[in-house]
């Protein structure tokens, strides 16, 4: 077949054919302004290619800002061929076939993308998703160039439609359900910043909800240091670049958060691979490996759902009676929450991991999940009292010997101090004491957790080898 290529009305070409067989079938491409190069990579940026190739590197930037929006509207790429005599050319052709004719010819280079050459003009108020293009659909050349391209290569990767934004902002309050279809709908997923092509999967992601009467671990807003405090809720002057989802870095006393946000909604990132380097995973509510600083590059920021767990929320969207996301390690589904124990909330099972790294072993440690790392016994607690709540709902309780039994194995002195203090507040028959609701043995509980939070580091860097161990071994 003869593909396409975009040649500008009054422009002379001298153009000539090229035929590949793959599979049987015969691709012609179409070459233009053969280039004397040596065995070198081509020295051209994207655009620069698309330009060269067009013949439009010499008009004004509007004339060039058409060009590469007529390009990329027609999905075609550049890429370079170069001969026996080792002449470059640079030829247009469908992003669909990039692929095969890399993998199949030696001779053949992608152009990768890189920041616009003339996204200057974006700082000039071109706030706008349609003020901007990008020549591929942002994971094609991810997919090519990656370290881990084996192993991203067996997934099946979708960009979200407005569809998914529309369940991604339903109000909880009157659906219900769509707490946990944004849970399992992003889980590894792939966030990608097509300016700079800095790619990471959202290995393990945690849904809460927008409003305290949602949700009593939302996120914080209201003023700070005398003007509004940042949040990851989608901004309202601007067009964004899917409806009612912003993808953004917040700023926390802690460090820096990875956050996508909705109208009724924010999903931290709790665990994150660096897919365009190799670079060690970030465990926890912590993101360091990837952040999206502006505004600029929150607009260029593109996202693709795994169809595996894009298929498996969809089943979720007619089910308001769900409440867990899976029957399998229903403890790690908890959100790594230290705080507002006595609530319901604290035991929302909508924290998700993305298929590469659905064992236990690849998950970010919570309070709930610690106890199984031995030397830590006082965590056994936190396990306790979420499995009483998740079994038992408001008739939950604590009881007395399970305190002691966990106060027996302890040898920190903080740790006893909290488990002691909780022993003081079980009666003289020794009940059990509730869970939901008790004031007094939350802040006890928080006091605890605020003793062995560091051991939670410890123990995500035990994930961290995990992840990275599973991504090098199958890449």
């Amino acid at each position: 077949m003869l593909l396409p290529v975009m040649i500008p009305l009054m422009t002379l070409w001298r153009i000539q054919s090229f035929n590949l067989g793959i599979h049987s079938q015969s691709i012609r491409l179409i070459l233009l302004s053969p280039i004397q190069i040596s065995c070198k990579p081509s020295p051209r940026s994207y655009d620069e290619a698309v330009l060269y190739a067009c013949q439009q590197q010499h008009v004004c930037d509007e004339e060039k800002i058409k060009t590469l929006c007529l390009v990329d509207s027609l999905s075609l790429q550049p890429i370079a061929i170069t001969d026996q005599q080792g002449t470059e050319h640079i030829a247009l052709t469908h992003a669909q076939v990039v692929n095969k004719l890399v993998n199949t010819h030696e001779s053949i280079k992608p152009i990768l993308t890189s920041k616009r050459s003339y996204s200057d003009m974006i700082d000039k108020g071109a706030l706008c998703v349609q003020c901007r293009t990008e020549a591929t659909d942002g994971l094609e050349n991810l997919l090519l160039m990656s370290p881990y391209t084996t192993l991203l290569s067996q997934q099946n990767f979708v960009e979200i439609s407005d569809q998914v934004c529309h369940f991604l902002n339903s109000d909880w309050e009157f659906f219900p359900q769509f707490r946990f279809f944004s849970a399992m709908a992003l889980a590894g997923a792939i966030l990608v910043n097509v300016s700079n092509n800095q790619a990471v999967i959202l290995n393990t992601i945690e849904v809460y909800g927008r409003t305290k009467p949602v949700d009593v671990f939302c996120e914080p807003f209201g003023k700070i240091k005398g003007s509004a405090q940042p949040t990851s809720i989608p901004p309202t002057a601007i067009r964004t670049r899917y409806p009612g989802l912003w993808p953004t870095t917040l700023a926390s006393s802690e460090g820096l958060k990875l956050v996508i946000g909705t109208n009724v909604s924010n999903i931290l990132v709790t665990s994150s691979m660096r897919l365009d380097k190799i670079e060690n995973p970030s465990i926890g509510g912590i993101t360091t490996n990837f952040t999206i600083p502006s505004t600029k590059d929150s607009l260029y920021c593109k996202l693709f759902m795994d169809r595996s767990m894009l298929d498996q929320a969809m089943t979720i969207v007619n089910n308001p009676g769900i409440h867990r996301l899976s029957d399998t390690l229903i403890l790690g589904q908890l959100r790594a929450i230290r705080s507002k124990f006595h609530t319901t909330d604290a035991y929302i099972l909508c924290r998700a991991t993305g298929p590469l790294t659905m064992s236990h072993l690849h998950q970010p440690c919570s309070l709930f999940t610690l106890s199984e790392f031995k030397s830590i016994p006082a965590s056994a607690i936190f396990r306790i009292i979420a499995t009483s709540v998740l079994k038992n709902g408001q008739a939950a309780g604590l009881s007395k010997k399970r305190v002691q039994d966990t106060l027996a194995l302890c040898s920190g002195s903080s740790a006893k101090t909290a488990l002691t203090d909780i022993l003081d507040l079980f009666g003289p028959e020794g009940d059990d004491i509730p869970i939901l609701g008790n004031a007094n043995l939350n802040r006890k509980l928080e006091e605890l957790a605020n003793g062995i939070k560091s051991h939670l580091v410890v123990a995500n860097e035990v994930t961290a080898k995990y992840i990275v161990n599973t991504f090098n071994t199958f890449a």
